[in-house]
């Protein structure tokens, strides 16, 4: 029997999100220990998760215009497939996830940083994809990294890596 990983690939794209989902056993992200010598771990700074709420926001509230709002003009998104880098594409792919499904997401900020007008964090997050038409909602959970760049006074993603995936499903024998 053969194993297929659903990426949220288009769950995250068509959805941008983020969760709190402590894994288990894990340690508490201070005390994680950091391959850069010289870095301090500790809290991010206050202004990424204020980025992060409302980004997050934006997503459940499900319009492409408020997710875009959030994204640099020079972007580039993956989530498990090709990199996304059009603003076209993209709306295109939140408008067809918004006519299936309505999101619910929880995040967690585990560690960031900012140097000037660049900022950095990692997020842990756990997305419900419920559909439409009613039925079981489809759970995605993983991490991004995400890279911002601060335009005209505000935080934008400039580059997000995120690795969501569901549990193993089975494929049709053939």
């Amino acid at each position: 029997m053969r194993h297929r990983f659903a990426p949220a690939a288009l769950g995250l794209a068509l959805a941008v999100l983020g969760s709190g989902c402590a894994a288990v056993g894990s340690e508490p992200p201070e005390r994680r220990p950091l391959a850069k010598a010289g870095y301090a771990a500790g809290p991010a700074p206050a202004e990424l998760r204020r980025f992060f709420d409302a980004y997050f926001r934006a997503v459940e509230d499900g319009e492409p215009d408020k997710i875009l709002a959030h994204i640099d003009a020079n972007f580039v998104i993956r989530w498990g497939g090709p990199p996304i880098q059009d603003s076209t594409r993209l709306r295109a792919l939140l408008e067809r996830l918004q006519a299936t499904v309505r999101q619910t997401v929880e995040w967690e900020l585990l560690e960031g940083g900012v140097a000037g007008d660049w900022a950095w964090a990692r997020i842990r997050e756990r997305a419900a994809h419920h559909p439409v038409a009613g039925g079981e909602p489809r759970v995605f959970e993983g991490t991004q990294l995400m890279i911002l760049r601060r335009s005209d006074g505000r935080w934008r993603m400039h580059r997000n890596h995120g690795l969501l995936d569901q549990p193993a499903v089975a494929e049709p024998a053939g």
